[in-house]
């Protein structure tokens, strides 16, 4: 299986080659979608950051907590609160493979920034009185900090 190997080192050069700091060539994208720092993931005062023996899990925006096993029906709960109580709705929420550090990582996000810097807008009853319009905030894998997140703990998913 020397093949294998072989193929797995071209690999790992074309990754090297191919991503600048940040895992984006800054050259070829657009400079407004550069990211100049490395994303930080939350980690446990263990200093690992595996989170699943957690307890709970915050949501984003509020103190109220979800288990933190994270069965889909718990989750479904979490989202559907995020959506009710917050009008956040999370995008291609299925294809996140570690839920509970995606939310922790946004959850930080969000207290250091306004959600408008991250989330698109999506007015709904837009052609109602001014009353009865309501804003909805899309996070999603369009802004270039949430691909490489989603990319990120997909490789540390890889990786153990």
């Amino acid at each position: 299986m020397a093949h294998e190997g072989a193929v797995a080192g071209l690999e790992e050069q074309d990754r090297e080659s191919c991503s600048g700091d940040a895992g984006v060539d800054c050259e070829e994208s657009n400079s407004k979608d550069c990211i100049l720092e490395p994303l930080s993931l939350p980690e446990s005062p263990g200093g690992t950051t595996t989170l699943h023996g957690s307890a709970s899990v915050p949501c984003i925006f509020c103190e109220e907590h979800f288990p933190g096993h994270f069965p889909v029906a718990e989750q479904d709960k979490l989202l559907k609160h995020m959506i009710i109580g917050h009008k956040l709705v999370i995008a291609d929420v299925k294809l996140v493979v570690d839920f509970q550090k995606y939310i922790l990582y946004w959850k930080k996000r969000f207290t250091e920034q306004p959600i408008t810097d991250f989330c698109s807008v999506i007015r709904i009853n837009s052609t109602a009185p001014l009353e009865e319009q309501d804003n909805y905030f899309l996070l999603c894998d369009v802004l270039p900090e949430d691909r490489i997140l989603r990319e990120e703990l997909q490789k540390q998913r890889l990786d153990h």
